[in-house]
């Protein structure tokens, strides 16, 4: 839980001061880290052509990767705002399952299988108890 302070600026304010005073922090540390990854390249020798031939690999991947995660995302707010509008126009909503599901994963609406159905044949139902002299 966050510290409770006097002030009246807002949490989220101070988080952003934070995390903008840590990425400085880290910039500092820059000119650093490039010195030492130039003398590492200086005692290697590289296939600058295999690395560029893997880069163009992992890049066609990461595009591939990014419009599918686009794809998700816009599957998923059109879900949120279906929900969002049943919502407001006070319809009751029971299972709100908006979320990222595996697409083969089994949903509630599914029938269920020969052998869950088969289980719930073996079980015989309780029969609800009644008060006597009522």
């Amino acid at each position: 839980m966050a510290a409770e302070t006097n002030t009246k600026i807002p949490a989220p304010l101070y988080a952003a001061a934070a995390v903008g005073d840590m990425a400085y922090q880290r910039l500092r540390k820059l000119p650093a880290t490039v010195a030492d990854l130039r003398e590492r390249m200086a005692r290697t020798d590289l296939d600058t052509d295999k690395l560029r031939g893997i880069a163009q690999r992992n890049a066609s991947a990461l595009v591939n990767g990014a419009q599918s995660a686009q794809e998700r995302a816009q599957a998923i707010y059109t879900k949120l705002v279906a929900h969002g509008e049943q919502v407001v126009r006070g319809r009751k909503v029971i299972h709100a399952t908006i979320g990222v599901e595996p697409e083969d994963a089994p949903t509630a609406k599914t029938a269920p299988t020969a052998s869950t159905a088969s289980t719930a044949e073996a079980k015989p139902m309780a029969k609800k108890a009644t008060k006597a002299g009522k």
